[in-house]
């Protein structure tokens, strides 16, 4: 792959509420064929995405399950929680 056939993406992610929510993100993310790297930071509530942009598009990782879906996760005390998790592009970079 040629670095110049990549792009940059940062995106505001709302709905976390620990750790565990920004790993489930980035492996949802890094499964999308295209996708290359994805860092995401529970703290700054932000996601970085590097992808191939003639593989997929922003609208694509947009619109990716993770982002659409509302989510059940089974805490330690067994009950169960719901995630939306929503994300919101801040910048792009060639």
């Amino acid at each position: 792959m040629c670095e110049s056939w990549t792009e940059r993406i940062n995106l505001s992610i709302r709905g976390m509420t620990c750790k565990r929510c920004a790993s489930r993100i980035r492996m949802a993310l890094s499964n999308i064929p295209g996708v290359f790297d994805v860092h995401v930071s529970y703290k700054d509530c932000m996601a970085t995405v590097t992808f191939d942009p003639t593989l997929i598009s922003v609208d694509d990782i947009l619109s990716s399950n993770i982002f659409v879906k509302t989510i059940y996760v089974r805490t330690r005390t067994h009950n169960l929680i719901k995630h939306r998790y929503r994300a919101y592009l801040v910048t792009t970079e060639v």
